[in-house]
C-alpha cells in the first residue's frame, strides 16, 4: 500500500462511526475527541508513518489515545516509531510531565539534571541554589561508555496550585540502573539528557512523589509500560521498580475492529498514485525533535 493510500486509509477511519466511539472510549472524556483526531491526521502524513500496515496505525493511535496523550510532533507526547512495517508507541518525557500536570493541584513538574561542576545547595529537601554555566563547554553530559558523563544525577521539582514546592531526587547511579535495563543502549547514547529526563520523572511516577487521582495514575502506568515495550527493558538488567497499578486497557475488540476497516475499500482519490518499489527504507527518527 502507497503512503498516500495508508493516510487516505486512516482518515476514512476517523469518520467512520466505529472509529469515533473507539477513540471516544478510549479517551474516557479525557482531552477533545477532536482535537486528538485532529493530531492522528497530522501524524500520518508522516512518510515513514504511513509505511507502516494499516492495522498496526489504527493500533498504536488507540494506545496513544488509551494513555492519554496526543500522536502529533507538535506535543512531542510520544515517538512513533515504525519497525519493520509495524508502528510502535513511545512516551516520551513530554508525555510524562503532561499527565503529572494534568492533575488539579500540580501546576509545574519539570526535570532538572545536575552536573559535577554545578554548585547545587540543598537544605532540608529542598534545592536552594542551583547555579551553573549553561554557556561552560566542559558542562556536557555524555553517556557512561564515553568514560565521564558528568551527571551526579536529577530531580524533579513540583510546584502546586497553592504555591508550595516539593522535590524528587535521583541518583545518577539510580539512573544508570535504569538505563540498564535497556537491551538496545543506541537511544541512550543518542539522546542522553533527554532519557535522563525521562528517567527523572519516570521515578518520581514510581515512587509516588505527586498524589495521583486514579485516572492518572492508570494512564502513567501504561504509558511505562509502553516505554518499557518500545525499549525491551529487562527489569532484571537493571532498576525500573514500580508499584503495581491497575492500569487502563486497550478497547476490547480493536484488533477485530482494525482490520475490518483495513480491509475495507480504500478511498478513491483523483490524486496521483505515488509509486514504491517495496524496498525497506531505513529512516532515522529523531525521538525528540
Amino acid at each position: 500500500m502507497s503512503n498516500l493510500a495508508t493516510s487516505q486509509q486512516v482518515r476514512h477511519w476517523i469518520d467512520s462511526p466505529q472509529m469515533r466511539e473507539k477513540i471516544s472510549n478510549a479517551l474516557g472524556g479525557y482531552m477533545s475527541g477532536d482535537m486528538f483526531v485532529a493530531q492522528v491526521a497530522l501524524a500520518v502524513q508522516d512518510p515513514a508513518v504511513a509505511r507502516c500496515s494499516p492495522t498496526s496505525v489504527f493500533n498504536a493511535m488507540l494506545e496513544v489515545a488509551t494513555m492519554g496523550l496526543l500522536p502529533g510532533k507538535a506535543h512531542n507526547h510520544v515517538a512513533l516509531i515504525p519497525r519493520r512495517n509495524e508502528l510502535t508507541v513511545m512516551p516520551q518525557w513530554q508525555g510524562l510531565k503532561h499527565l503529572m500536570e494534568r492533575q488539579a493541584h500540580v501546576r509545574s513538574v519539570t526535570a532538572h539534571l545536575v552536573h559535577e561542576l554545578d554548585d547545587v545547595v540543598v537544605e532540608m529537601g529542598i534545592v536552594t541554589r542551583h547555579e551553573y554555566d549553561p554557556f561552560d563547554p566542559d558542562r556536557v553530559f555524555a553517556h557512561w561508555s564515553s568514560g565521564k558523563s558528568g551527571l551526579r544525577g536529577g530531580y524533579a521539582r513540583i510546584e502546586y496550585t497553592d504555591g508550595s514546592v516539593s522535590f524528587h531526587f535521583v541518583t545518577a547511579a539510580k539512573i544508570k540502573a535504569n538505563a540498564d535495563c535497556a537491551q538496545n543502549q543506541s537511544n541512550w547514547k543518542k539522546w542522553f539528557p533527554e532519557y535522563c529526563s525521562k528517567t527523572v520523572l519516570r521515578d518520581c511516577y514510581a515512587r509516588r512523589a505527586i498524589r495521583l487521582e486514579p485516572e492518572t495514575e492508570g494512564r502513567l502506568g501504561l504509558a511505562v509500560q509502553a516505554i518499557d515495550a518500545a525499549e525491551e527493558n529487562n527489569p532484571e538488567r537493571g532498576g525500573h521498580a514500580v508499584k503495581p497499578v491497575d492500569v487502563r486497557k486497550l478497547p476490547k475488540g480493536q484488533d477485530t475492529l482494525a482490520e475490518v476497516l483495513a480491509a475495507a475499500p480504500e478511498p478513491t482519490s483523483d490524486d496521483p498514485e505515488v509509486s514504491e518499489d517495496g524496498a525497506d527504507i531505513d529512516v532515522d527518527i529523531d525521538l525528540f525533535e
